[in-house]
């Protein structure tokens, strides 16, 4: 449309290449649908809008997905490498721009940090999951993997979930590990 609205299914959205809007000839419809919020143990889970990552707590959602691309399109997903991170040594790069910067921040601390988002969450995350491997084993690392999905599969699933889940999968401490890889909870 020539006046800068996107209009699909007959609404017109925001400009802007986000979740639900357009940029160009673009649409994004991804939230064209309003997420349900989730109350459980600890309450009603609201936390505000956030463009960066996921910030939406949800207990739905179960794709099965297959992309049809072009060979020499990169595309990540679960168990392959991207640009090249194997995790070998990977811990080595990593710059912390101030002490409050952590792995395990919340989505508020992300929206007023977003250029760091990418950087400390996936690169910086993904480095630690390779070193707690590394510290408890392969096998003991496919165990905690498999057993915590399991366990969480449609639930609710926290960062003090996961550390308790990995500690019980291993008999080395790992408060030390937590501490030095910024992960709080």
């Amino acid at each position: 449309m020539s006046d800068g609205s996107s209009h699909v299914g007959g609404r017109n959205g925001p400009s802007g290449a986000d979740r639900f809007g357009h940029d160009g000839a673009y649409n994004f419809i991804g939230n064209a649908l309003p997420v349900l919020a989730v109350r459980d143990g600890s309450g009603w889970h609201l936390d505000p809008y956030s463009n960066n990552g996921e910030s939406f707590y949800g207990v739905i959602s179960d794709y099965a997905v297959t992309l049809d691309h072009p060979t020499s399109l990169l595309v990540p997903a679960t168990g392959t490498l991207y640009n090249n991170v194997s995790g070998t040594n990977c811990w080595n790069n990593v710059s912390w721009q101030s002490s409050a910067e952590k792995i395990s921040n919340s989505m508020a601390y992300w929206d007023a940090h977003s250029s760091r988002y990418g950087t400390v969450v996936y690169t910086y995350g993904k480095c630690a999951l390779h070193d707690l491997r590394r510290v408890i084993g392969t096998t003991a690392m496919q165990n905690l993997l498999k057993n915590y999905a399991t366990a969480h599969w449609y639930g609710i699933s926290t960062t003090a979930d996961f550390k308790a889940a990995a500690q019980a999968a291993t008999s080395v401490n790992l408060s030390s590990f937590w501490t030095t890889h910024r992960i709080d909870g």
